[in-house]
């Protein structure tokens, strides 16, 4: 309940300067926003319907200041390009960075404090000890076009990574459990809720050590 609350004061925020950079017309009432599949904030329940702690927020912030609000969940891939093709009006939890800053307004109010972690099977001995260059025979899973915050992006290109990308993070941690993958890199919400939905507990544990701690 604690968390809800917080969550809802910083989105009234970010949510009321997310609508001022919009450039709409005077009667447009309803928005079109999307996001991705993550668990616990925005997912589809069992009839397909967008739900969680972020889009309830979400629905009630923008029904306040008078909007109607149709939220789609899709891969990121193909949310972030809506929006980049002004399909979309917004989109919700996404770090910030330079290349979607081209296409992007972010408001100046954090939505949440997200912590990047690397998982790797359970008896690993790996500890990340804030040095990228530990990881350059590893192989790491991804999903596809999502940021993981400037320090792991940067050493991605840079050294470069070895990693293997897919549109949904339970096929990474998958993997990972049966021995194709050294390490699976996520936020701790989303892979919290993921590795628990597959009943993977026994099997996945998160290496010591934050990689970085990125607002959206």
């Amino acid at each position: 309940m604690i968390f809800r609350i917080r969550l809802l004061k910083q989105l009234l925020v970010a949510i009321s300067l997310l609508i001022s950079t919009l450039t709409l017309g005077a009667d447009l009432k309803k928005l079109t926003l999307v996001t991705l599949e993550f668990p616990p904030l925005e997912y589809r329940n069992s009839d397909g319907v967008p739900e969680g702690i972020a889009v309830d927020i979400v629905k009630k912030v923008l029904g306040n200041l008078g909007y109607e609000v149709e939220i789609n969940i899709y891969p990121w891939t193909r949310a972030i390009g809506f929006v980049k093709e002004g399909k979309a009006h917004a989109i919700f939890t996404a770090y910030k960075n330079p290349e979607r800053e081209k296409f992007l307004d972010f408001g100046s109010e954090v939505l949440i404090e997200q912590k990047i972690s690397f998982y790797a099977q359970t008896g690993s001995k790996f500890v990340f000890k804030d040095d990228f260059t530990q990881l350059k025979n590893m192989s790491i899973g991804t999903l596809n076009t999502v940021s993981y915050g400037i320090e792991f992006d940067t050493a991605k290109l840079a050294i470069p990574l070895n990693t293997q990308r897919v549109e949904k993070l339970d096929l990474s941690f998958k993997k990972l459990a049966a021995g194709r993958l050294d390490l699976v890199i996520s936020n701790e919400f989303s892979a919290s809720d993921t590795i628990k939905d597959l009943k993977l507990e026994p099997k996945i544990i998160k290496v010591p050590n934050t990689v970085e701690t990125t607002p959206s």
